[in-house]
C-alpha cells in the first residue's frame, strides 16, 4: 500500500514537472517572437525616420551652402542648430536598432565618460531647458564601464522629467554630478 500511495505521489511530480516543463517552453517561445517583433520594429522604423532625415539634412545643407551669406547671424545659427540636431537625431535612429538587439545579443560594457554623455544629454534637452526658462548645471562626472546607451537614457530621463515637472512659476535648475565611492558609481540629479 506504502509502495502504490509512493507511486502515486511520484507520478503527480513527474506530471507536475512535466507541465511546467511545457509552460516554461511557451513562455519562451512568445519571449523569442517578441524578441524577433521588436527587431523588426526598430529596423523598419529606424529605416523610415531616416530618410525624412535625410531630407532635413540635405535641405539644411543646401541653405547653409547657397544662402548662409544672404541670412542674418541669428538664422544662420538656427540653420547650424537644426543640422546638429539633425545629426543627433541620426545617433538616436541607430541607437534604437542597437537597444532592440539588447535583449538577444549582449553588449559588453565599455568605458563611458559620464561627464560627455551628461553633456549631450543637456545639448538634447536646450529646447525643453529653453521653453522652461530653466537651466542643466553638470558638476564632475566619472568614468566607468557602462552600457552608453542606458546611461544617456537614464541622464536623459531624469533630467527631462526635472525640467518638465517643477513648480509653475519657478524655473527648473536642474544638478547632476557623479562619483566613485567604496567601488560603487553614485549619479545624482537633484532639482529645485
Amino acid at each position: 500500500e506504502d509502495v502504490q500511495q509512493g507511486a502515486v505521489v511520484i507520478a503527480r511530480d513527474i506530471r507536475a514537472r512535466k507541465r511546467a516543463e511545457e509552460e516554461l517552453k511557451l513562455a519562451l517561445t512568445h519571449l523569442e517572437q517578441s524578441n524577433r517583433e521588436l527587431e523588426d520594429f526598430a529596423y523598419v522604423a529606424s529605416h523610415d525616420l531616416q530618410e525624412p532625415l535625410r531630407k532635413i539634412q540635405a535641405f539644411g545643407d543646401l541653405l547653409r551652402s547657397k544662402h548662409a551669406e544672404a541670412l542674418p547671424e541669428q538664422a544662420r545659427d538656427y540653420i547650424e542648430r537644426m543640422q546638429a540636431a539633425a545629426k543627433r537625431m541620426q545617433v538616436l535612429i541607430n541607437d534604437l536598432l542597437s537597444f532592440s538587439r539588447v535583449t538577444t545579443k549582449a553588449q559588453p560594457f565599455v568605458r563611458v565618460d559620464l561627464g560627455e554623455v551628461a553633456s549631450e544629454v543637456v545639448k538634447d534637452l536646450e529646447t525643453r531647458t529653453h521653453e522652461s526658462g530653466g537651466r542643466i548645471d553638470i558638476g564632475p562626472m566619472p568614468v566607468i564601464e557602462a552600457d552608453p546607451l542606458q546611461m544617456r537614457q537614464l541622464l536623459q530621463n531624469l533630467a527631462g522629467n526635472a525640467l518638465k515637472f517643477h513648480r509653475s512659476g519657478v524655473p527648473p535648475v536642474v544638478d547632476v554630478h557623479g562619483e566613485i565611492e567604496d567601488g560603487r558609481c553614485r549619479i545624482t540629479v537633484s532639482d529645485n
